[in-house]
């Protein structure tokens, strides 16, 4: 098992009047390799619940809390070893970049891994392969870069340390169709070519649906749902209950069906959706 946290409860400014319940009793668990999607509305957690998978907070109180073989809850734990475990990619990672060129930006964190310079320079140029980012840029400046390659390099920057978890906030918020579905492909590949755990937050709902093995959906700092995500997504009622949009294939199967249609409500992709109707139409 990748991560396992049992109980876990988080309050910000506990000893002050202003004190929130930002999590309370959350159990979360993923396996090696799952792709697992966070939804939610602002304030419903996700962000403090991921930010505790590294270490940059720590709970209230938990149960048991376990990355990648770490016991987060002992006095000391092995940080780095989870930080090089655990990559983080925060909402607009552009905005981290700060070297002179792409490649040593890229280079930054295996190089304070300690790896000797050439497997330094072999993981950064596979990283921005691996991106998109061609030998071209290498020595460009990442600040004159357009809005779509800084996010590509920012992303770059931690594949190159080769995480066995990715954890990504928001990796598409801002970017237009094609910029999402680039950094998505990105995600996709990086997933299969090192079979990495992917756990990403995210309101592109539609985009959601087409790579998350699972959903999990958190409201007012408890999980509301968790499960496979055409499990998750057919669950109409419970979903516009919490407030959350439905997937567009969704809303479609849902209003055929308030019309009397018989559609599974598991169907939540528009493929399966082709597929189904071609199959009634035989």
């Amino acid at each position: 098992m990748s991560i396992s946290i049992k109980k876990l409860n988080y309050v910000y400014d506990p000893e002050s009047p202003f004190s929130v319940a930002a999590l309370e009793d959350v159990d979360f668990s993923v396996q090696d390799g799952e792709y697992v999607c966070i939804l939610g509305h602002t304030g419903s957690g996700k962000s403090t619940l991921v930010q505790h998978l590294n270490g940059l907070l720590k709970p209230t109180s938990v149960e048991e809390m376990l990355v990648e073989g770490v016991d987060l809850t002992v006095k000391k734990p092995d940080m780095k070893t989870v930080r090089q475990k655990v990559g983080m990619v925060f909402q607009y990672p552009e905005y981290q970049l700060f070297e002179e060129t792409v490649l040593e930006d890229v280079s930054f964190g295996p190089k304070n891994m300690g790896l000797p310079n050439e497997e330094v320079e072999k993981r950064a140029k596979e990283a921005l392969a691996l991106v998109g980012v061609g030998e071209e840029l290498f020595s460009a400046s990442p600040f004159e870069l357009s809005g779509g390659q800084k996010r590509r390099v920012a992303i770059a920057g931690v594949l190159s340390m080769k995480p066995k978890v990715l954890v990504l906030d928001e990796p598409i918020a801002g970017l237009d169709p094609l910029g999402k579905a680039e950094i998505l492909s990105v995600i996709d590949q990086y997933h299969k070519k090192y079979n990495a755990t992917i756990i990403m937050i995210s309101h592109n709902i539609d985009d959601v649906v087409e790579v998350a093995d699972r959903i999990v959906v958190m409201h007012k700092g408890r999980k509301a749902l968790d499960g496979k995500t055409e499990e998750v997504f057919s669950q109409h009622e419970r979903l516009l209950e919490l407030g959350l949009e439905l997937p567009s294939v969704c809303e479609l199967v849902y209003r055929l069906n308030l019309l009397g249609k018989n559609i599974p409500t598991t169907i939540c992709r528009i493929d399966d959706l082709v597929q189904f109707v071609s199959g009634v139409k035989k």
